[in-house]
């Protein structure tokens, strides 16, 4: 039996309708097309988050994450304006890049 190098992986992408339908099968792109495999790890995967509640710990843990960014940059000068959803979070630098950053 030969061995097998690649992994079977799943891509998926969730939109709200009205961008949904603006996009037609395949211009998103594919892995390996959603094979047998892919597909039930997938389901398996979606189960675990809904039985973990996975998606409500993280924006539980989100919000407190970005309530201590805001105390944080509160009490900085260096940042304003903290944004964001889940653990996907951000602030603005008021710093400039420096030019060796810039220059290559």
């Amino acid at each position: 039996m030969p061995s097998r190098s690649r992994r079977d992986a799943v891509g998926s992408v969730l939109a709200k309708e009205e961008f949904a339908t603006a996009i037609s099968l395949g211009q998103h792109g594919t892995t390996f097309g959603g094979g047998p495999l892919a597909c039930r790890v997938a389901l398996e995967f979606f189960a675990i988050v809904e039985e973990e509640k996975l998606l409500e710990n993280v924006n539980k843990v989100g919000e407190y994450l970005q309530q201590e960014l805001k105390g944080l940059v509160e009490k900085r000068a260096a940042a304003t304006g903290v944004r964001g959803r889940g653990f996907i979070q951000g602030f603005n630098s008021i710093f400039r890049r420096a030019r060796s950053w810039t220059r290559r």
